[in-house]
């Protein structure tokens, strides 16, 4: 059980690492989800980006690095929890 706890935080922390690398954690989050949306729905219909949304750090993140990062966040907590009740 320890050894998983230790490879899922350190993938978690690279996950981590490279998001700090475009922007900081919780703050990047809740300003990533309006912008992804708001980039996803003017990317299906017609016209141009709104200038807003052409170079904002936002965009640069991928949605699957978002989503395993908090997948692996998650399941790391609960493998060092796990790992605490044992022993």
């Amino acid at each position: 059980m320890g050894v998983a706890t230790l490879i899922s935080w350190l993938v978690t922390a690279f996950f981590g690492l490279y998001l700090l690398a475009v922007w900081p954690g919780l703050t990047m989050f809740t300003r990533w989800i309006p912008v992804h949306r708001a980039f996803a729905a003017t990317e299906s219909g017609p016209g141009h980006l709104p200038t807003d949304l052409r170079c904002s750090a936002e965009r640069e993140c991928p949605v699957s690095v978002v989503a395993g990062h908090g997948v692996l966040a998650a399941a790391t907590v609960t493998l060092v929890l796990l790992t605490m009740l044992q022993g």
